[in-house]
């Protein structure tokens, strides 16, 4: 089985319910995350420390909770970068400018987020990779944005990288960036070049709604 260390807090955890018609019109109903007491989270600190010492990468994914404020995500960060691990990012809002500011290996965005991040209601390919090599000229490594069924880019210091989406039968997109995430990890970890890295979460994150 897959080793955990969850910590038990107070509050209940969030149910996400992802429904789907026959016409393959999606709704998502998303409950707020439970608030996370200064207690519980020195907790969740201290016990991430022992974790950490056996790790050789390190993934801060998903939303985070309204009790967490940015300088309690930054001291997460900090924690983390005691222990010199590469730090995969899957975050948005408050807590991205914090992560930027950490150097990690990799910014993770959907198109939703970086719609958002940019303040435009969509964006062309040009305006992601500006604003990409801006987050790279700040330190970011790689940033990774999932476009849904268009695909994919990747922009890091050896350039602009863009990758379609296969054609595959959708049941459920529910953890495709996830996956990707996970695959950029193990390509990382493997020494892959760019555009092999690109493919890799591309095939994986496909596989994974099929």
């Amino acid at each position: 089985g897959i080793n955990n260390a969850f910590v038990n807090i107070q509050g209940n955890s969030r149910t996400n319910i992802h429904m789907k018609d026959a016409n393959g019109n999606e709704t998502e109903l998303l409950e707020p995350a439970p608030n996370v007491t200064e207690k519980e989270w020195n907790h969740f600190l201290e016990r991430l420390g022992r974790i950490l010492e056996g790790c050789d990468m390190v993934a801060v994914c998903g939303s985070v909770p309204r009790s967490i404020t940015p300088q309690m995500f930054s001291t997460l960060l900090s924690v983390i970068g005691t222990y010199r691990l590469p730090l995969l990012i899957d975050t948005h809002d408050k807590m991205l400018d914090v992560a930027c500011a950490k150097r990690p290996k990799l910014i993770k965005f959907n198109r939703e987020r970086i719609r958002k991040q940019l303040g435009k209601k969509d964006c062309t390919h040009q305006e992601i990779i500006t604003y990409a090599d801006a987050l790279i000229k700040m330190g970011v490594e790689n940033v990774l944005v999932s476009l849904d069924k268009e695909g994919a880019l990747l922009i890091c210091k050896e350039g602009a990288f863009f990758s379609q989406s296969p054609e595959v039968n959708v049941i459920s997109t529910i953890g495709c960036g996830d996956a990707m995430v996970a695959s950029v990890a193990e390509s990382l970890s493997m020494g892959r070049s760019p555009e092999d890295m690109l493919r890799h979460a591309m095939a994986i994150s496909s596989a994974n709604c099929m």
